[in-house]
């Protein structure tokens, strides 16, 4: 409502302004899109541009944090207040009694179990949205004293603007910083990794092993290099990257990215590619090379643990011969010399 209001005072005549006005003579409430575009004008202004906003109360519904997102505006930070329906009647009691109000406000009892049921109703989408796409959500208890919330509430904000001066005084001098913390979504983040870029650049450099971690969404081991993200192991192969990020990505990287990468396939996908036969005949290519290409090395694959490489469909014994022909294909193949293919033909 105060972002409304001081929209509508500082532009009167503005085309947003008359509209929201007509609404409000009509006794109807305003519509989100309205309130969302007038937020975002106000979020605009010097005051918030230097100060920063705290938005109390908003948004409530999942439509709101749609129209905010469209608009780019996602907050740093959520802070979620847990009280019982009790502890919220008894403290609107207390207001309402306060010698200190001078106005009415709307808090009656009824109003505020409007404000209960609709708060339960949505809470859970909203929550669970701003959890999954921006990890910026906190709950902290809402009966704990004033002071003990302040000190929490500030400690949170400190920490996050930490994390963004990090980030931009390395983004300045051009070195690899984590984005970690700052409520990147995993769509942004998807979008602006290219196929080497979801693959473990440490892990490659160091290990000429692939490994995959597109599937990973939490991005605690996610770092941003020459506005590309990168996706590490673990904090050991994070800290490397950091340090010397220039090591692991072209053109000075000890190992480049092959033309042909591994790719799991599923039984769909395997049908979807008849008549195509199973490479070395349906036996595992892994167990072969680590029995010594001996013939009793020779077994089956499963339909469950076939990979795509090279444009030829491989059938591995299970989840660990999969994972290790997944992280270095290249090796694997090159110790099946052509003399295995011809026994099996």
């Amino acid at each position: 409502g105060e972002a409304v209001r001081q929209f509508m005072v500082e532009f009167p005549t503005s085309n947003l302004t008359k509209e929201m006005d007509t609404h409000l003579k009509a006794g109807v409430t305003l519509p989100d899109a309205l309130v969302v575009e007038a937020l975002e004008a106000i979020m605009l202004s010097q005051r918030c541009q230097t100060r920063g906003y705290v938005l109390d109360g908003y948004p409530n519904t999942i439509e709101q944090v749609k129209l905010m997102t469209e608009l780019c505006i996602i907050p740093v930070q959520i802070i979620e207040l847990t009280l019982s329906a009790k502890e919220v009647h008894w403290r609107g009691t207390a207001d309402r009694h306060s010698p200190d109000r001078s106005l009415p406000l709307h808090d009656s009892a009824p109003i505020l179990d409007v404000r209960l049921s609709s708060y339960k109703r949505n809470i859970d989408v909203v929550r669970s949205h701003y959890q999954k796409e921006h990890r910026n959500w906190n709950i902290l208890e809402g009966n704990r004293s004033k002071w003990w919330l302040n000190d929490k509430c500030a400690q949170l904000m400190n920490e996050q603007l930490k994390t963004a001066q990090h980030y931009l005084e390395k983004r300045t001098v051009g070195d690899a910083a984590s984005i970690f913390g700052l409520c990147v979504s995993p769509d942004e983040c998807k979008n602006r990794l290219r196929r080497i870029l979801s693959l473990l650049p440490v892990s490659l450099a160091t290990k000429h092993e692939l490994v995959d971690c597109s599937f990973e969404t939490t991005m605690k081991f996610t770092a941003e290099y020459r506005a590309r993200y990168y996706k590490l192991a673990g904090q050991k192969e994070m800290d490397m990257f950091l340090a010397e990020a220039h090591k692991y990505v072209s053109p000075t990287a000890p190992h480049m990215l092959p033309d042909s990468l591994p790719k799991y396939v599923t039984k769909a996908e395997v049908k979807q590619m008849f008549p195509k036969e199973l490479a070395f005949r349906g036996y595992c290519p892994v167990t072969y090379v680590l029995g010594h290409k001996r013939y009793e090395a020779l077994t089956p694959g499963s339909r469950d643990h076939v990979v795509l490489y090279d444009d030829e469909v491989f059938s591995m014994l299970d989840d660990k011969t999969m994972e290790m022909f997944l992280r270095q294909p290249g090796s694997t193949i090159e110790l099946l010399c052509p003399l295995s293919f011809l026994l099996l033909e």
